[in-house]
């Protein structure tokens, strides 16, 4: 589970300290649920945004109706130097260990470049997930895979060769 995308259904009470705190940064009573994955991402990341990551599959998107609004960062371990979170906003967030962000989902970000051991979890909270995750509702907890990294995976399979 620890390589995949925890679902907190709204309406959820927390069994356990992920769920604690994913249910902290719930921000409306209109949303269904969130989303939370452990980052231990590349030393040279990419930059991406969390709504394309989340809601395309095989090149295709599947938009749910009302996009989430927010990305939240929980910094658990920072590492030895760099890894900073830059968003193309030009702002840089310093990696600092139980701290919480929160920035747009649409934005484009990446982490900066670091070396050592960073450890964060990813949160976003949707009003309706979209498809290509089931039918998971708001009375649910669930584990699901990461989309985007099976396909990351596959496409730097498919340059190897």
């Amino acid at each position: 589970e620890y390589g995949k995308v925890h679902w907190y259904g709204e309406s959820c009470s927390p069994q356990n300290s992920l769920h604690t705190l994913i249910a902290s940064t719930h921000y409306s009573d209109q949303l269904s649920g969130a989303t939370a994955w452990y980052n231990i991402r590349p030393t040279n990341p990419q930059w991406h945004n969390d709504i394309d990551s989340y809601c395309t599959q095989n090149g295709i998107r599947y938009l749910p109706k009302i996009l989430p609004e927010y990305t939240y960062i929980y910094y658990m371990r920072a590492p030895d130097s760099g890894g900073e979170l830059e968003l193309e906003t030009g702002d840089i967030i310093k990696c600092i260990p139980n701290r919480l962000v929160k920035f747009p989902c649409s934005l484009s970000h990446r982490v900066r470049p670091y070396k050592g051991n960073r450890v964060s979890i990813g949160i976003i909270w949707w009003y309706d997930l979209p498809e290509i995750y089931g039918d998971i509702s708001e009375k649910d907890t669930a584990v699901v895979e990461r989309i985007w990294e099976i396909e990351d995976a596959e496409r730097i399979k498919k340059g190897s060769k």
